[in-house]
């Protein structure tokens, strides 16, 4: 009752309060807080870009910048290091033409070798004697075991300079630490590493053959000793021998190489691989070293007259005293070559004889090797004319670089070298049917679609008496007059191939 009345108008509609202005500030702010930034917006558009872009991967290794693996393993590796240097050909001064490299083995194709640039000429003063004599008496390294431990690299995150370095530290570091086996191996020193081994192998047997027996029973320990016994003295022989092998090897290259013959160096060492592979037990390397003293008794006293022939030749009359002062070191140097030659092969067959298991067979033919000396893919049509023209005609043409070669019908060959071009009956001992030089031929025509035909100057029978010593090619000689050689196929494919290849040759002595 002491309440006052209330107005009906105001509790119809009451009015609503009238907010404060800090309360409107704060409720402003939270509203606009709610929407997203425009800065925020436009990074979140980027993003969403970039991911929906295609992944860049790097075209080479160098524009990667790190590199993760999660485990590297590089399993261990054992090598087992032979090499062999020969002497170089440095009178093999090419007419132009060289072999392109061809992929895969090209056994199945009839065509040899496919002709596209020309053969460098070698300098003559590039050539070093001594430097060269050097290399091949002190580089011959023999099956040196070298063992190189594997590598384990776990969760590691690095450049790819960083990660090759120190891969390359791990196998260098190893490989340092085993140099001595490499030198070891060396045949001027008889091969240390290989003699130890093998006498190891023979008092490890002495010992533990008697002790295995001696185990079992009285009786097995008279066996084992008897084996042990039997194995040391094998090894023993077998050691000694090979180290007299090696060294006086490379006291025959030694002694050879006095000679300063380039012709008789390069004979001698085709010689040496033949009678490598044939001294299989003591009876044949007796017979192949009593014919190796022989031959370097023989060219020793022939030398005397037939070196001074070669040299007015080749040089006319500074040859001939060039040609006297080999010939008389030669008389003193081959001899006692052979003699070497013959204490080696003995030695070698009697190593052949006590374990046949050394002797090293040839799974296929040498690897081609072009003037320039780049290693290409192995061609099987490419090795086997290099090694035919080096059987042709008692090696005198292993100086020469192969270029083509081309199986024909009838057990025929068409071989080119970098000077003459040889037609050949390819049999047990391959024979030239003709030869013509690759300067002699004028061109190049087919008769017909099987049919190749080279026109070449015409060559008279070989010269005699005194008119070889003063004519610039002794083994020729050629008149106005042009004769025919033709190059018959049972294929017209092959006919045309062969046509296209010796024109290409021809082109290219030409522009020379």
């Amino acid at each position: 009752p002491n309440s006052a009345p209330s107005n009906p108008q105001n509790s119809a509609t009451p009015t609503p309060p009238v907010p404060h202005s800090s309360q409107f500030t704060i409720n402003q702010s939270n509203s606009l807080s709610n929407l997203p930034d425009i800065s925020q917006l436009s990074q979140s558009r980027a993003i969403l870009q970039e991911l929906s872009a295609p992944l860049q991967v790097p075209q080479t290794l160098q524009d990667s910048n790190k590199w993760y693996f999660a485990m590297l393993h590089l399993n261990p590796m054992r090598i087992v290091l032979t090499f062999v240097m020969t002497y170089k050909k440095a009178d093999n001064q090419g007419s132009g033409v060289e072999p392109e490299s061809s992929g895969g083995s090209g056994g199945s194709s009839p065509i040899g070798s496919r002709i596209g640039t020309k053969v460098p000429r070698q300098n003559e003063q590039d050539y070093n004697p001594l430097i060269d004599t050097l290399g091949v008496i002190l580089a011959n390294i023999d099956c040196a075991p070298i063992a190189l431990h594997s590598l384990l690299l776990v969760h590691v995150y690095a450049s790819y300079p960083e990660l090759v370095g120190r891969i390359s530290r791990h196998y260098l570091r190893q490989t340092v630490s085993q140099i001595y086996k490499v030198l070891g191996s060396s045949d001027l020193l008889g091969n240390p590493v290989s003699l130890v081994n093998t006498l190891g192998t023979g008092v490890l047997d002495f010992f533990y053959e008697p002790a295995q027996g001696l185990i079992s029973s009285p009786k097995d320990f008279g066996e084992g000793l008897k084996k042990g016994a039997t194995s040391l003295a094998k090894s023993s022989v077998l050691a000694l021998c090979t180290a007299a092998t090696k060294i006086s090897g490379t006291l025959g290259k030694a002694m050879a190489s006095l000679s300063m013959n380039k012709e008789y160096l390069r004979r001698r060492e085709l010689e040496t691989r033949k009678a490598n592979n044939a001294s299989h037990h003591i009876g044949s390397g007796i017979a192949l070293g009593a014919k190796e003293f022989g031959m370097g008794l023989f060219e020793g006293v022939t030398g005397v007259v037939a070196d001074p022939i070669r040299g007015v030749r080749k040089e006319g009359a500074q040859g001939l005293f060039k040609g006297i002062g080999k010939g008389i070191i030669g008389a003193a140097v081959k001899p006692g070559v052979g003699l070497i030659d013959f204490a080696t092969r003995t030695t070698q067959g009697i190593r052949n004889t006590i374990s046949p298991t050394l002797r090293k067979e040839r799974q296929r033919l040498p690897r081609h090797f072009g003037p320039d000396r780049r290693l290409l893919a192995y061609s099987l049509n490419n090795a086997r004319g290099q090694f035919l023209l080096a059987s042709l005609d008692d090696s005198r043409h292993s100086s020469e670089s192969f270029a083509f070669y081309c199986d024909l019908p009838g057990n025929h060959v068409f071989l080119i070298s970098n000077k003459n071009a040889f037609f050949v009956l390819n049999r047990s001992s391959p024979v030239i049917e003709w030869m013509v030089p690759l300067t002699a031929i004028r061109k190049v025509t087919k008769a017909n679609n099987s049919t190749v035909t080279l026109h070449v100057n015409h060559v008279t029978k070989p010269l005699s008496g005194l008119a070889t010593l003063f004519s610039p090619s002794p083994s020729m000689s050629r008149t106005g007059k042009t004769e025919q050689r033709n190059i018959t196929t049972d294929d017209p494919l092959i006919a045309d191939d062969l046509f296209r290849e010796i024109d290409k040759i021809m082109n290219m002595i030409e522009l020379e």
